[in-house]
């Protein structure tokens, strides 16, 4: 038992190093979903939940989610960021440095 956690950048080096610290710190991950672009959709990426395909990302699909890591440029936080948590969204995790002078944003 456990969350359904989104990596959106999963293909790229944050991406992949976020894979490794979720095992790693062995966070509760029930199901783990990877999105990028359009030229990554349909490869696989070997995981410790298995080999999982890549997906488009797109801000309904991110909203299923728990937990959505954003291993991105801080020009795809701003925009998509705000999308994904309205209403109660899931957490967004932004390994960017976009909210840095947000003081309402932790």
């Amino acid at each position: 038992e456990g969350y359904i956690v989104a990596i959106v950048g999963a293909t790229g080096a944050v991406g992949l190093e976020l894979i490794k610290c979720l095992e790693g710190k062995r966070f509760p991950v029930e199901q783990l979903r990877l999105f990028a672009s359009a030229k990554s959709v349909g490869k696989t990426i070997s995981t410790f939940l298995g080999d999982i395909s890549i997906e488009d990302f797109s801000v309904s699909e991110a909203r299923k989610c728990d937990f959505v890591f954003l291993a991105v440029s801080g020009e795809f936080s701003l925009q998509y960021s705000p999308l994904i948590i309205e209403d109660g969204g899931p957490f967004v995790i932004d390994n960017s440095s976009a909210f840095r002078y947000h003081d309402e944003i932790p």
